[in-house]
């Protein structure tokens, strides 16, 4: 994914998107970012400076001045310290390198990439943590957000997301995080293209969670009444740390391992 501007005789990529590898390394994340660049990955045959060379080259012919990638904390999740820095001095060489503008999105934990590479850590200018929206009323940034999403929308009928009873399930079903509200509506706008709704409203959001993510009626925050909704919260929070949980005790159950292959002078992996 890329800004594209069109030229007289070319093509130029201000801004490019590249996706971070659920289980990244430092081979794969520069592949990554030679094939988003270039279309094309490079011969085995070609050494890493010929072929951080010819990425330079395409970089500056394509004028691209910014990177972004997008789930940098599958790096942190799925390497040790060693690992973490190794991954993350591809952002550090294109930085020095190509003198490319870096951006890294991703989970509050995705942190530790900097904790682990000190010199990415000095080359970074600043950190900003997006905060979710909180239900503050008619007048409030959240209700205002979906307005201006509803008067974008594909229809001719007019919407109703931003309606008290609407947009109060929709804080529930994402917890007003930008990024799954943007998730929820285009996958709600597709479902309601698909079936002919003519519009973008509380049926539409319930038959597409139900019909696409087989969501269940009792966690279907657009299918409960409004007593059912106040125990919503509480079903939701209590399956979300039983799957937190239970993703630490793996972790554990991990780290474990791996410490007992150290001390038992094993390298582990």
């Amino acid at each position: 994914m890329s800004v594209v501007l069109e030229r007289d005789d070319r093509l130029e990529r201000p801004v490019i998107k590249i996706p971070v590898d659920p289980k990244p390394s430092f081979k794969s994340l520069f592949s990554d970012v030679v094939v988003a660049v270039t279309g094309t990955r490079p011969p085995k045959t070609m050494n890493f400076m010929s072929v951080l060379t010819m990425l330079i080259h395409q970089l500056l012919a394509q004028k691209t001045k910014l990177l972004i990638f997008d789930d940098v904390q599958h790096i942190s999740e799925h390497r040790g310290p060693e690992g973490i820095y190794k991954a993350a001095d591809v952002f550090k060489v294109l930085m020095k390198s190509a003198r490319m503008q870096i951006v890294l999105i991703g989970l509050p934990h995705a942190r530790e990439i900097m904790l682990a590479n000190t010199q990415l850590h000095e080359m970074t200018s600043r950190v900003h943590q997006v905060s979710p929206f909180v239900l503050d009323g008619r007048e409030g940034e959240f209700v205002q957000f979906l307005e201006a999403i509803e008067g974008e929308l594909p229809f001719d009928k007019a919407s109703d997301i931003s309606g008290d009873e609407v947009a109060v399930r929709i804080h529930h079903a994402t917890d007003g995080y930008v990024g799954r509200i943007s998730h929820l509506l285009i996958d709600a706008v597709d479902y309601a293209l698909e079936e002919g709704l003519g519009r973008l409203d509380r049926t539409a959001l319930a038959g597409m969670l139900r019909d696409h993510r087989g969501i269940g009626s009792h966690l279907n925050p657009f299918l409960l009444d409004e007593n059912e909704l106040k125990e919503f919260q509480q079903t939701i929070h209590a399956e979300r740390s039983k799957r937190q949980r239970a993703a630490e005790d793996r972790q554990t159950r991990t780290a474990g391992v791996r410490q007992r292959r150290r001390d038992l002078g094993v390298r582990g992996r």
